[in-house]
């Protein structure tokens, strides 16, 4: 029997065929196996933003509670809201000032200062702590009391108070008692209170 003169061919043929169909298989293996590994990576990415902005929004400096304490709070600094504020009170208020941290207390004080039918605003026992800030009698309309920060610090809760002359030129020969009243975070501590003052102070 003769030998087949295609046989060699046909084998070379198909072994190129192999090797091409071998090639083509890791090609598209590699493929599936880069883009699997750039799925990793863009959920690794996404996963890290999210990381990240969850540590970014934990440690900001500024923050909105439901019961709408919305100030700053740098380290050390109590976030407040305020609850009342005039540039006069029928209640004459001196330069005193209060810190009430029980609600009989705050109940009966916000009645001889508003009046009997006012309704009284909350005070969360343990939770929240109420601040009266005033500086004193003032000469004319126009003055006003602005509680700035309330910083705690080691042993004490510092309450800083700016003393705000008129702003415009014409006012109201009368005595005036301007205050503002806060809410803020509740502290054992002893409260103190500083008042900054201008130039056009009485």
């Amino acid at each position: 029997m003769s030998p087949d003169p295609n046989y060699r061919y046909t084998i070379r043929t198909e072994g190129r065929d192999m090797f091409a169909t071998q090639v083509l298989y890791m090609i598209v293996t590699l493929v599936i196996d880069m883009g699997y590994m750039a799925s990793k990576i863009v959920n690794f990415i996404i996963v890290l933003c999210l990381i990240l902005a969850i540590f970014v929004a934990f440690h900001s400096t500024t923050s909105e509670r439901p019961d709408g304490m919305t100030s700053e709070r740098p380290d050390g600094h109590l976030k407040f809201e305020t609850v009342d504020s005039n540039e006069d009170s029928i209640f004459r208020l001196g330069e005193e000032t209060y810190v009430f941290r029980r609600y009989d207390e705050w109940h009966y004080f916000w009645r001889s200062f508003k009046g009997e039918d006012s309704p009284v605003p909350p005070l969360s026992e343990g939770k929240e702590m109420i601040i009266v800030a005033t500086t004193g009698l003032k000469p004319s309309s126009g003055w006003t009391v602005a509680v700035t920060a309330i910083v705690e610090n080691e042993d004490h809760i510092e309450v800083f108070i700016s003393d705000i002359p008129p702003q415009e030129e014409l006012v109201l020969d009368v005595i005036t008692s301007p205050y503002q009243i806060v809410r803020t975070e509740y502290s054992e501590k002893e409260v103190i209170f500083t008042v900054m003052r201008s130039e056009k102070n009485p």
